[in-house]
């Protein structure tokens, strides 16, 4: 054996295997005395404030251990802060930006006309118990003592009601519309509202989602004023008028959107015979956050315009809030009676007249208290819609000049059956309400760059200080487990 150095190399003569051994204490790092350089090093090149005055604690005890229990306190108040952001984030807190535009042209909305009284007399031709049952039906009931459907007299009202009885009895346009005028020029009615069953019976609907798809969008309006929107006379004729639920003589109108379906209950304003009414529309648009964000309170919103949205209800093209619930109710009302209301949308068997005082009237009332079956609907508003508020004036109609030259034309009580209406904008103006999250993630990256300097002087660029340092010590802690494994090293063929 040829032998070079001491002991540190050797080489066999045999030629089959060269081996080196180094000793052990010099193949395997010293760990505590890497992390220490490591760990030295950053607190001495770190940008992160007060790190420094960390180091020397071995040398100054106290002077490190007030450092260290500041660093630590100011380390605790960023952690807190950084939470208390995250947990304002994750609540999806929102404000309101209100913004005035204007437009070279708005669409003009559409409006729905529903005569209060929902069935026409003279063609219901009605027996003395069916009167009787609408009288019932009324808000006159409390008048008046219950129907003994054990009686014979009222036999009649356990019959089914056939199919076609609302479009036989209801109103017609030829009924109700006089004249129509359209930016000042005259227009047929019968061409520019469409016919829908509404609460209210059989109405007229300008500007309606049908007559927007076959015109392939609504009518709009360049021109401001009283003279140059939609102009309407019509005709209550209270001669017809049967017991309802409403108690005066006129016309409900109802400002929405073309696609929404008009809630001709509960919304809307009423316009009297006798006068003329000036409607001043001013157009109001809602842009709501969808989920997570809570548009209402603690209800969400449904965002209609997506690609991907689809609605099941099964009666109506267009999905809106009341559209949803009025269909909901439907259903809720058939599960309990097995039938429907001639105003209720669907195809199912019609409640005779029995079922609706017995059954129908109850299971409605009960609905609309019934919070758990009203939230099992689901319905939930749209994301965008709009709404146009109305402020009106009215005068006597017509004129005693006006009325006189009338009469000469053989009409007759005019002041009693006859009204005008006027909608119309006064400005090409329009008000947007939009949802804009509270906090962004630019206001988050803001806010923790600011604590991050408030509390420990550090910055974005100090995050990757950290990464680096744990990078390194990821590194120490592999090469000492390899070094571990491996003791010494034979090199051979």
């Amino acid at each position: 054996m040829e032998t070079i150095g001491l002991n540190s190399v050797y080489i066999e003569p045999s030629n089959t295997a060269v081996a080196i051994n180094m000793p052990k204490e010099k193949l395997e790092p010293k760990i505590s005395e890497s992390w220490s350089m490591i760990w030295n090093t950053f607190m001495n090149k770190t940008t992160m404030h007060g790190f420094q005055h960390v180091v020397g604690f071995r040398r100054r005890k106290i002077r490190g251990i007030f450092w260290s229990l500041a660093i630590l306190g100011m380390a605790a108040c960023l952690v807190r802060s950084v939470v208390e952001v995250f947990q304002l984030y994750m609540n999806h807190p929102l404000r309101s930006d209100i913004q005035q535009d204007i437009s070279d042209e708005l669409a003009l909305p559409a409006v729905t006309l529903c005569n209060l009284s929902p069935l026409h007399k003279t063609r219901m031709n009605a027996s003395i118990a069916l009167k009787r049952f609408i009288l019932m039906s009324s808000n006159l009931r409390i008048f008046e003592p219950p129907i003994n459907f054990s009686d014979p007299y009222f036999s009649e009202l356990s019959n089914e009601v056939p199919a076609d009885w609302l479009e036989m009895v209801a109103n017609r346009k030829s009924d109700m519309f006089f004249v129509c005028l359209l930016k000042g020029d005259l227009v047929s009615c019968q061409d520019l509202f469409n016919e829908r069953v509404t609460e209210s019976g059989v109405c007229f609907t300008f500007n309606s989602w049908k007559y927007v798809q076959q015109n392939n969008g609504p009518i709009k309006t360049s021109l401001t004023g009283s003279n140059k929107g939609l102009t309407v006379y019509l005709a209550v004729d209270q001669e017809n008028y049967v017991f309802s639920e409403n108690m005066a003589a006129g016309i409900k109108v109802v400002l929405h959107e073309p696609y929404e379906e008009p809630n001709v209950r509960d919304e809307g304003f009423v316009v009297s015979p006798g006068f003329s009414t000036y409607a001043a529309v001013k157009l109001t648009k809602y842009k709501y956050l969808p989920s997570p964000y809570k548009a209402f309170g603690s209800s969400y919103c449904v965002d209609t315009n997506a690609r991907d949205f689809k609605h099941e209800l099964l009666h109506y093209e267009a999905y809106s809030h009341y559209a949803c619930m009025r269909e909901c109710r439907t259903n809720h009302v058939q599960g309990k009676c097995g039938c429907r209301n001639i105003f209720d949308p669907g195809n199912a068997t019609l409640c005779s007249p029995k079922m609706i005082i017995t059954c129908y009237m109850d299971a409605v009332g009960s609905f609309e208290v019934d919070e758990i079956a009203r939230s099992a609907c689901k319905c939930e508003s749209p994301c965008h819609k709009s709404t146009f508020s109305v402020q009106t004036s009215t005068a006597y109609f017509p004129s005693n000049v006006i009325d006189g030259y009338l009469q000469t034309l053989g009409f007759r009580n005019m002041r009693q059956n006859y009204l005008e209406l006027r909608i119309f904008y006064e400005r090409l103006t329009y008000t947007t309400i939009e949802q804009i999250p509270l906090y962004s993630l630019d206001y988050i990256t803001a806010t923790l760059g600011g604590n991050m300097g408030l509390f420990l002087g550090a910055s974005l660029l100090t995050v990757i200080e950290l990464m680096e340092l744990l990078c390194s010590l990821m590194f120490l802690v592999m090469r000492n487990i390899f070094a571990r494994k491996r003791p010494h090293q034979r090199v051979g063929p």
